[in-house]
């Protein structure tokens, strides 16, 4: 029992022999006639034979003469050992719903101290007299929970098994609060006795429904076993032992012709007439043996088809009573027409198939005896091997092997292959009378009796020159590339493994180089797929020239090749093949559609002790890639840190597709402040991810896998819904006049999909973010490289009301003619462009021409990267309208934003509002 001891709360399971009769202090909660609640209660139980419905009937009883509250909590098998609580009551429906709707959102943890959960893995009763508040507090599962406990005002508990055939079935739990009432010994009795009295009568419904189980399943079975005998798709029936007809199935009086209610009291004569006599004198047969006949075949007309001979299997058994007593006969009846036709079908089939034998031209059909000389030969022998019939008949036929098979005992072996198999099919070469050979099919049969015994062989020969040459060309084709024909990926592999096992046999040098065409895309799109394959066909002419006729040249797909070195001299011969590739590849080709340069990237596995083929093929491919990488145009020797990075890098793929299935980014926000006025006047998304070992990622750390493996498009129409849906939560948390602008960065990707304009008017629609209050960062190269489709998408965007920024302009190729070809707002000087104002008077003259420029053109300009106060106040001498960088505000997540802006020195209405230029 849980008691009250000295003020500290002490938990004891009650025991055998545990009283509190000496304890004048506690008196039982219930008060009235025992044995008449307990009688009255074992008569209620017994009236359900549900065993649900029994246990809540219990509750009933228990409320309001036990306790306030009771609860019934049974044992479910599929959330073992979990319980599933059946109900709660309360005299008050109100209050009943509400414990109800209480235990619904608390469900009792498994590893409580206290509680039905215990006492069923205890199988003892549990009892606290009062309830102290540290006992709610262990209980509850948050403040809100543990506040509605203590609103009830739960004084006293007590909880005991149920018990059932033998286990334990689940627990009743009463608990005392309106009353004030305090439990005690005998009110625990009173609880017991009434769940003995509820075991009782669970017992019995159980009982029941497995008397009433047992009954259905016997019906059933009857059911079944009549539903086989009507349904049988054979003949079924039961003759008495004078011969009257007791019982038939559908299917006998299918066969018989006669209808099942008129065969009833019938003899076999009645039934099926003079057919009748033969099976009478089967049935006396049966009753006077008490033998029974099997496998008799009978055969007639019946009034089913009078017309038509009919044949059938019969089985006659006696139905025997006792040791003296013959009930009658049981008859099962098989028709066997169809097979008797069968059989006679292939008795001429037989005779058809010899006569076609003899007569068949394409293949050679010819019988052997056990010692393989000829016995029978058709027209194809005579036309494939060029021997007549009187000139074969009697001869060995090995005569049609060649010497090199007769000396190596192919012939014998083959027949031996046949008496063990039953048969023996293969292919090789055979030779015609002539001398000439041919290559034939041929399938050898052993031939036996009944006995098992051999008595010679079938050979069924056909001529397959002709598909045997095409099988070799086919077999060309499947191992060499069309358009080149180099060796394909396939071949390739196969010669890599071969030489490696050879290596470990003679300790040979060989190497294996990846290489991959660089811009071959853009030849592709530019000249055509057309001008890209003959492009392709010459690149593996020069790599023809560029090795040894004993070296594999491959093309692996596309625009990637393959190459095997193999038995090199020295270290460095591969190092050496890989610069005359590197230099035959960079010269000029001259297509018919103009002269083309393209260079190669090359990775090389030199010598690679300790790694299988597919090992080396993999590691020159990531050599390849980091060629690639390092500036195209070059060969990079394989390292084991190349491995490990790819590793790294397929690792942070999957870390990254998971991080976009489950959502794990957010957005930080930098300031972007008027100059003029100090004011934050937007902010700038900017994305991060919680990688689940590294921490919180800035976009440099995995952008670029994003980018090739096409995530970005998933990221960024993330960003674009998360940082609409953000900024519009800002303007309403601090109003601004103007609003607060909200800035995205799209990714070149991102720019150039064309589902980019729905992706924005979806992220507006669904947050309310007003379109003038979204800008739109795009960078100079995206918009270059989608050219006319950039102003069209460009054209669209600024149609719903979107501002468009110009992003790190400055860099790379920048022109001022683009600020007139693009439609865009603002103007983003690129930090390191601002990082060079202190440098010298070319790009202070240079960045004061950009802001008079865009001042002519109505752009407002952006200066990124300010990280000190000079930097600010040389922009602010050239009339930049706003800046970006550490200087001014770090990034910050949502909650640190707003604190920022309502923070500003420079609250709204300090100063004049500045009106954007491009609105």
């Amino acid at each position: 029992m849980l008691r009250e001891s000295r003020g500290i709360t002490e938990v004891r399971p009650r025991q055998n022999g545990d009283s509190d009769i000496g304890d004048t202090t506690s008196q039982p909660a219930f008060a009235g006639d025992t044995a008449a609640f307990l009688t009255q209660a074992a008569r209620t139980l017994t009236s359900s034979l549900d065993f649900e419905e029994t246990l809540k009937l219990v509750a009933r009883l228990a409320v309001p003469v036990i306790a306030d509250w009771c609860v019934v909590d049974i044992v479910d098998q599929e959330l073992s050992p979990k319980l599933r609580r059946l109900t709660i009551t309360h005299a008050d429906p109100e209050k009943e719903r509400w414990g109800h709707e209480i235990a619904r959102r608390y469900p009792p943890l498994p590893d409580q101290s206290v509680g039905p959960q215990r006492v069923v893995q205890t199988g003892r009763p549990e009892l606290v007299e009062d309830i102290p508040d540290s006992m709610l507090m262990s209980v509850a599962r948050d403040d809100e929970h543990l506040a509605l406990l203590r609103q009830i005002g739960f004084s006293s508990y007590m909880c005991v098994p149920l018990r059932a055939r033998g286990k334990i079935l689940g627990a009743i739990t009463c608990v005392a609060a309106d009353s004030g009432r305090r439990f005690g010994d005998a009110d625990l009795e009173l609880l017991e006795a009434l769940a003995r009295s509820a075991a009782s009568a669970v017992d019995t419904a159980l009982l029941f429904h497995g008397v009433e189980e047992a009954n259905r399943t016997s019906q059933e079975a009857l059911g079944l076993l009549d539903s086989l005998f009507v349904s049988a798709p054979v003949g079924l029936g039961f003759w008495d032992s004078d011969l009257r007809c007791v019982r038939i199935n559908d299917c006998l009086a299918s066969i018989s012709g006669v209808p099942v209610d008129s065969c009833l009291g019938q003899t076999p004569v009645d039934i099926v007439g003079p057919l009748g006599e033969e099976i009478e004198a089967l049935f006396r047969r049966v009753l006077l043996s008490r033998e029974p006949v099997t496998g008799y075949e009978l055969s007639g007309q019946t009034a089913a088809a009078p017309d038509e001979e009919r044949h059938w299997v019969v089985h006659y058994y006696p139905v025997v009573s006792a040791p003296d007593a013959v009930l009658g006969v049981g008859a099962v009846v098989v028709d066997v027409t169809e097979r008797k036709r069968a059989e006679e079908a292939l008795r001429q089939s037989e005779e058809l198939f010899r006569s076609l034998v003899e007569s068949a031209a394409d293949y050679a059909i010819y019988m052997l005896d056990p010692g393989g000389k000829v016995m029978s030969w058709n027209r194809g022998a005579e036309k494939a091997k060029g021997y007549g019939r009187d000139e074969i008949l009697g001869r060995h036929f090995s005569t049609f092997f060649t010497k090199e098979d007769v000396e190596q005992g192919t012939p014998e072996r083959h027949l031996k292959l046949a008496l063990e198999g039953g048969s023996w099919e293969h292919q090789g070469w055979r030779v015609r009378k002539d001398g000439s050979r041919f290559w034939a099919n041929t399938v050898l049969t052993a031939l036996r009796d009944a006995s098992g015994e051999v008595r010679g062989f079938s050979k069924v020969s056909r001529d397959m020159t002709e598909a045997k040459a095409m099988e070799e060309q086919l077999k060309r084709q499947a191992l060499t590339d069309p358009l080149t024909n180099l060796a394909n990926r396939a071949l390739f592999r196969d010669r890599v493994e071969h030489a490696f096992a050879r290596r470990e046999r003679r300790d040979e040098r060989l190497a294996v180089l990846f290489l991959d065409l660089d811009g071959f895309k853009k030849i592709n799109d530019t000249l055509g797929h057309e001008a890209g394959d003959h492009l392709l066909v010459e690149v593996a002419a020069r790599l023809q020239d560029c090795v040894r006729p004993s070296d594999t040249a491959a093309r692996m797909g596309g625009d990637e090749f393959a190459i095997l070195l193999d038995d090199l001299k020295g270290p460095s011969d591969a190092a050496r093949v890989a610069e005359r590739i590197l230099g035959a590849l960079s010269a000029p080709y001259d297509l018919a559609e103009g002269r083309v340069r393209v260079q190669a990237s090359i990775g090389l596995v030199a010598n690679p002790a300790g790694q299988s083929g597919a090992e080396a093929v993999r590691n020159a491919d990531l050599a390849m890639y980091s060629a690639k990488q390092a500036g195209k145009g070059r060969y990079e020797l394989f390292e084991p840190g190349m491995h490990t990075a790819a590793v790294k890098r397929l690792k942070l793929e999957a870390d990254l597709r998971q991080a976009v299935e489950d959502e794990g980014f957010e957005l930080h926000y930098q300031p972007i402040v008027e100059l003029e006025t100090r004011r934050i006047a937007g902010i700038e998304a900017l994305l991060r991810w919680h990688h689940p070992t590294d921490g919180l990622l800035t976009p440099s750390a995995f952008m670029e896998v994003a980018e090739e493996t096409g995530l970005i498009l998933a990221i960024g129409s993330w960003v674009l819904r998360q940082a609409c849906a953000q900024g519009r939560w800002l303007q309403s948390q601090y109003p601004m006049e103007p609003p607060l602008s909200m800035s995205v960065n799209l990714s070149p990707k991102q720019f150039l999909h064309p589902g980019l304009v729905a992706d924005v008017a979806r992220a507006l629609d669904h947050s309310g973010l007003p379109a003038q209050n979204l800008i739109l960062e795009v960078t100079e190269a995206a918009l270059l490289e989608g050219g006319e489709e950039s102003v069209t998408t460009l054209g669209r965007l600024k149609e719903m009301g979107v501002r468009i920024a110009l992003d790190d302009f400055g860099t790379g190729y920048s022109s001022l003619t683009h600020l007139q070809r693009f439609p865009v707002d603002i103007l983003s000087l690129d930090k390191d462009f601002v990082e060079g104002l202190r440098r010298g008077s070319s790009e202070w003259a240079l960045a004061g021409a950009i802001v008079g420029l865009c001042e002519t053109l109505e752009l407002d300009t952006l200066a990124e990267g300010i990280e000190r106060s000079d930097q600010l106040a040389k922009l602010e001498e050239l009339g930049c309208d706003e800046g970006q960088g550490y200087y001014l505000g770090r990034p910050l997540d949502v909650d640190e934003t707003l604190q920022l802006v309502k923070s500003s020195e420079s609250p709204p209405g300090a100063s004049p509002a500045k009106t954007s230029k491009g609105s």
